[in-house]
Parts: structure tokens; C-alpha cells; sequence
């Protein structure tokens, strides 16, 4: 990704409102001093603020890979996966896949006459 003047500005905002909005939650100086520089650097060094702008955005790609994955898989294991015991454990199989012994196969035979209502909502 080719870091524009637009996007490195746009990083330095984003680092230098982050930072402010740190230092009013902690109020450590040092973050305030931060947000200065690199607001600073953003404005008037474009060389410099164009290195921030892609460590920017190298450190989101690799947290978006991250959280993707580790929020996907905490998805999967601890919602996903007991739902799908809980329901194969409480409920009836969906698909009829053993026969009964009274059946002779698993045909369904279905008596239905078709109307012009069935077809005009189809979904």
C-alpha cells in the first residue's frame, strides 16, 4: 500500500487524538508531549510522517489479522460449538437419517396440490 501525504496525515491525527484522549483518561504528561510531536511531525516533516503513517498502518493489518482470528476462533469454540452439542443432544435429527421399523424406505410421499400461491413467493 502506497502511503499518500493524505493517509500519513490522516495516521498522525488518528495517533495524536488517541494520545490526547489517553492522557485526559490518565493524565500522564508524556502522552500529552507525544500527541504534540507527532502532531508536529505530521504538519511539518512529511519525510518523517510518512514513516509514521506506514508503522501506522503495518501495526493495523497485523492487529486486524490477529483480532480476526483470535475473535473468530473464541467464536467458534466457546459459542458455536456447545450450541451445536446442546441442540444434538436435545433435539430430534432434522434430516430422518435412521428409518423407522415400520417404514420400507425413506420416501415421504407428500399429497399436495400445487396452487398459484406456492409459486409466487418461492423464497
Amino acid at each position: 500500500m502506497e502511503i499518500t501525504r493524505r493517509k500519513s496525515l490522516e495516521a498522525t491525527f488518528a495517533i495524536t487524538a488517541g494520545l490526547i484522549v489517553f492522557y485526559y483518561f490518565w493524565r500522564i504528561e508524556y502522552l500529552l508531549i507525544a500527541a504534540i510531536v507527532v502532531a508536529i511531525i505530521g504538519l511539518l516533516l512529511p519525510g518523517l510522517a510518512r514513516y509514521i503513517g506506514i508503522a501506522w498502518y503495518k501495526l493495523a493489518e497485523l492487529l486486524g489479522r490477529i483480532n480476526g482470528t483470535i475473535l473468530l476462533s473464541l467464536l467458534f469454540f466457546l459459542f458455536l460449538t456447545p450450541l451445536a452439542w446442546f441442540r444434538k443432544l436435545f433435539s430430534k435429527p432434522p434430516m430422518r437419517l435412521k428409518k423407522d421399523d415400520k417404514q420400507e424406505s425413506y420416501f415421504e410421499e407428500r399429497s399436495h396440490q400445487y396452487t398459484a400461491e406456492d409459486l409466487s413467493k418461492p423464497w
